[in-house]
């Protein structure tokens, strides 16, 4: 098991890794879809997504870690799974989200 910093900061380590993923699916980072500008800015922290259920919040569920980018002139906020970019480790369980990129 991988251990992930507490506070959930991206480490140098992680955002040198997410970069090199990112130019492995795109050379140059797109225009923002709203403002049209290329300013775009890793957020420093994993930000998570916790699971729909209802009209309920479930605290410590089970959620998706995203890593975040946004746009410094308009604020549009792209994320992208940091599971599937490497940035965290699939380690699901049976009641857990499993990101396997082989749909498993």
């Amino acid at each position: 098991m991988t251990t992930l910093p507490l506070d959930g900061k991206l480490t140098d380590e992680q955002r040198n890794k997410f970069g090199k993923w990112m130019e492995s699916k795109a050379e140059v980072i797109g225009k923002c879809p709203i403002c049209r500008q290329r300013n775009w800015v890793l957020i420093d922290h994993l930000i998570h997504a916790p699971i729909f259920y209802g009209n309920m919040t479930l605290l410590g569920g089970p959620s998706y870690p995203f890593v975040g980018l946004f746009c410094q002139h308009c604020g549009n906020t792209q994320l992208i799974n940091a599971v599937i970019s490497g940035i965290v480790p699939n380690e699901g369980s049976p009641s857990e989200p499993n990101l396997n990129q082989n749909g498993g």
